[in-house]
C-alpha cells in the first residue's frame, strides 16, 4: 500500500497551470470493508480542471472511495498518488454545523478547521453567495435542511486546496443551490482546480468525467 503526497513537485495554483496536468493518479486500487470487497483493480485519475462525477448504488463504496482518496481509510491495497501543493478538502455527505451557532459563526468555525481566519468581509461575500444574507444572524437550527447544507458549502469559495473531495454536496439542495454549487465548481475548475463528487441526481456540467464503481465490484459481471 502506498500513499504519496508530492508537495515539492508542483508550483502554486495561479491559473496559469494547462489543463489536463495530472493531481491524483490512482492505481489497482482494492478495498475491503467488514470483510466485503467494495472495489477492486480500480485505476483512474483527475488533471486540473476536471470534474469527476463517482456514480453507484448504495453500499458500493461512493463514501469510502473518497475517504481512501483522503487518508481518513486506511484498509485499501493499491497506489494512490497526489501531486498537490495543498491537502485535498474533503466534506462528508452531512453538513456539519452547530445548530446553536448564526450562519456567520458557523462559517468561521468551520473555516478555522482549514486554519483559515477569514475576515468580516469574507464572511458577508460568502454569506451572500449563498443566497443567506437574510438569514446570517440566525440559529443554524432553524433554518430548512437545504439552507444548512449551503452553511457547509459556503466555505469551499474560500479554500486554497486544488482538489474537492465532496459526498453527495448536492443533497438536499433546491435548484438554485444545485446552480450555486455546480457555479462555484466551476470557478474552481477555470482556476486550475478539480473536483471529485458523488451523488445520487444527474447533474449537468460541461466536460464531465464518469466513474461507475459498479464496473469495478467484485460482483460485476457475474
Amino acid at each position: 500500500m502506498q500513499f504519496h503526497d508530492a508537495h515539492a513537485s508542483v508550483g502554486a495554483m495561479n491559473g496559469t497551470n494547462a489543463k489536463g496536468s495530472q493531481l491524483l493518479t490512482v492505481s489497482d486500487l482494492t478495498c475491503e470493508r467488514g470483510g466485503h470487497t467494495l472495489f477492486r483493480a480500480l485505476s483512474f485519475g483527475i488533471g486540473r480542471g476536471e470534474l469527476l462525477h463517482i456514480e453507484g448504488h448504495n453500499g458500493s463504496g461512493k463514501s469510502t472511495l473518497l475517504r481512501c482518496l483522503c487518508g481518513f481509510f486506511r484498509d485499501w491495497e493499491g497506489e494512490i498518488t497526489w501531486d498537490l501543493q495543498h491537502h485535498p478538502v474533503y466534506l462528508g455527505h452531512k453538513a456539519g454545523v452547530s445548530g446553536d451557532l448564526s450562519v456567520d459563526e458557523n462559517i468561521a468555525y468551520l473555516l478555522a478547521l482549514h486554519n483559515i481566519q477569514p475576515s468580516p468581509e469574507d464572511i458577508e461575500d460568502a454569506v451572500t453567495r449563498a443566497g443567506l444574507l437574510e438569514h446570517r444572524f440566525r440559529a443554524v437550527r432553524e433554518l430548512s435542511e437545504g439552507q444548512r447544507k449551503r452553511v457547509s458549502l459556503s466555505r469551499l469559495g474560500l479554500l486554497v486546496a486544488e482538489v474537492w473531495l465532496l459526498d453527495e454536496p448536492f443533497a438536499s439542495l433546491d435548484a438554485a443551490g444545485v446552480d450555486w454549487l455546480m457555479s462555484m465548481i466551476t470557478d474552481h475548475r477555470s482556476s486550475g482546480g478539480a473536483a471529485i463528487y458523488t451523488s445520487h441526481q444527474a447533474v449537468d456540467a460541461p466536460d464531465q468525467q464518469r466513474l461507475r464503481l459498479t464496473d469495478f465490484s467484485s460482483t460485476s459481471g457475474v
